[in-house]
C-alpha cells in the first residue's frame, strides 16, 4: 500500500492482494519516518458501515475505513483509476478528496512506499 498526496487530495493505492486482505477483515498499516522525532502512520481498515477518513494529529496518522461492499463491487467490476471515494469536502483545512484505488498491475504486497507529489 502507498499513498499519494497531490492537489489537496489523498489517494490510498493497494494491490489486489492487499484489497483481498481487506475483504478478509485485515487492516493495512504502514509508516514513514519523516525525522528522528516524527513518523507518519497511515492505514485502511474494512468496515460494514460507510467509508470514513480521519486525521489524528496527536499521533500523526491518516486513517481510512472502506466499506466492504464498495470494495467487493470495485473488484468485481474491474477496478478503475477513479477508485472508491472515501471522503469529499469543500472545507479548506481538509483534503478535498480521499480515494482508494486498487492497482491490478501489482501482484504482490510491496514494501512501504509513499509518494509525495504536492505542488507548491
Amino acid at each position: 500500500m502507498y499513498i499519494r498526496i497531490q492537489d489537496n487530495s489523498i489517494r490510498f493505492r493497494v494491490s489486489r492482494n492487499e484489497a483481498e486482505q481487506l475483504l478478509d477483515g485485515g487492516k493495512l498499516e504502514e509508516s514513514l519516518r519523516l525525522s528522528p522525532a516524527k513518523t507518519l502512520h497511515y492505514s485502511i481498515a474494512p468496515t460494514q458501515n460507510e467509508n470514513t477518513y480521519r486525521l489524528d494529529e496527536s499521533n500523526n496518522s491518516i486513517c481510512a475505513s472502506i466499506n466492504l461492499e464498495s470494495l467487493r463491487n470495485e473488484l468485481e467490476n474491474k477496478p478503475s483509476k477513479k477508485g472508491i471515494t472515501i471522503f469529499t469536502s469543500t472545507d479548506k483545512p481538509s483534503p478535498s478528496l480521499v480515494t482508494l484505488e486498487v492497482d491490478l498491475k501489482r501482484k504482490k504486497t510491496a514494501s512501504p512506499e509513499v509518494q509525495l507529489n504536492n505542488k507548491i
